[in-house]
């Protein structure tokens, strides 16, 4: 029997998703949680990491567990352990053959870019502060994007092109959400 977890998770303080001995993470955490809850040793797989201070609102985690388990118990549980950085939206029993990274079908990112003259301390560690008014051209994201890499922690892993430091390339839909005072 497996379960899946969707997980929300401000990663702020933690040094990305994969499990790394001796690292503070967000896989670490859960699978610390899981095996204190299940009381057995837990392996699990995710839809896709995240990098050191990046957050996630659906990531997708699977594990094999006995088939008795309680997963609306679990999922309070894990919860009342793991909050406020890391919630456990949904938790579910699935079909042996579901693998969160291999059964995904995509991905969407988000990045915020606040366009005020004053910065705002509420969403500073979730957006990136630009006060010059933008103009905003559909081509121009990449561009937007790389130097957001560069100088923004909230935006520390955003993809860039190695070929060209100023341009940037994005596999997947990326939504923008413009946040002005």
């Amino acid at each position: 029997m497996k379960v899946r977890l969707l997980l929300a998770y401000d990663g702020t303080d933690y040094h990305g998703f994969a499990v790394q001995p001796g690292v503070r993470t967000v896989g670490g955490a859960l699978v610390a949680a899981l095996e204190r809850y299940l009381r057995h040793t837990v392996d699990i797989t995710c839809a896709g990491r995240t990098d050191s201070g990046v957050h996630a609102w659906g990531q997708v985690v699977t594990f094999a567990a006995r088939a008795d388990v309680d997963p609306a118990g679990m999922q309070r549980a894990l919860n009342r352990t793991l909050r406020p950085a890391i919630v456990v939206r949904e938790a579910a029993l699935v079909d042996d053959r579901f693998d969160a990274r291999r059964s995904a079908t995509g991905r969407r990112y988000r990045y915020t870019i606040r366009n005020d003259p004053l910065p705002d301390p509420f969403t500073s560690g979730l957006s990136w502060h630009v006060a010059a008014p933008l103009t905003w051209r559909p081509c121009a994201w990449p561009v937007i994007l790389s130097t957001a890499s560069t100088t923004s922690p909230a935006f520390a892993g955003a993809p860039r092109s190695p070929m060209h430091p100023w341009s940037g390339s994005c596999a997947t839909p990326a939504g923008w959400n413009w946040a002005t005072g």
